[in-house]
């Protein structure tokens, strides 16, 4: 099994995190670099949060983590880089590792987190829309369903702190959805 003895994870995600301000750096290596973070991460022993130096690299890792998933998702253009990132995730949290489904469902939450709180992220970004000045597109891939899903999923684990992640997640897509409904709303006839 892969150990946390170091901080070169951590360095190596607040690297990304200011990389992605220079979009043309990270061009076309984002999906394999999420890919590496999340595996390596994610894959880590449940008992990696430890006690003493480990657990505070542990912690410090899902942060820098948090802050490279935010920064991220912040600096690409219309949000695209937001469903993959979901997508990415979602395999995650359909697992019979407990420590590894928490580890993605409180990213979820995270994210979702931080879709409730920035105006930018509009609810057809989610669901698939190329263009983000029109709700009324059709759906192709139905990422918002399979959010939900997961997460109610999730909700019904027997590990609490599964439990709680994805209930703080629909909570966060509940109030993103609220504050988009009356951008996306069809107006009733007149």
């Amino acid at each position: 099994m892969d150990r946390l003895h170091t901080a070169v994870r951590q360095q190596a995600m607040l690297t990304l995190a200011q990389m992605s301000k220079v979009e043309r750096l990270l061009e076309g290596r984002r999906k394999s670099l999420l890919g590496a973070c999340f595996r390596k991460v994610f894959l880590l022993p449940p008992n990696a949060a430890g006690q003493g130096q480990d657990s505070f690299l542990y912690f410090e890792t899902l942060d820098a983590m948090d802050i490279l998933l935010e920064s991220l998702v912040l600096s690409s253009p219309g949000h695209r880089l937001l469903q993959r990132i979901l997508q990415m995730l979602l395999p995650y949290t359909d697992t019979k590792h407990a420590a590894v489904c928490e580890r993605a469902v409180t990213r979820i939450a995270k994210l979702a987190e931080l879709m409730a709180r920035s105006s930018s992220v509009q609810i057809w970004s989610l669901l698939g829309h190329d263009d983000s000045s029109s709700p009324y597109g059709t759906a192709d891939n139905g990422l918002l369903g399979q959010l939900l899903g997961h997460l109610i999923v999730c909700w019904t684990s027997k590990v609490w702190e599964i439990q709680q992640e994805a209930l703080l997640a629909l909570h966060h897509l509940c109030r993103f959805i609220q504050q988009q409904k009356g951008i996306w709303e069809i107006p009733p006839p007149c």
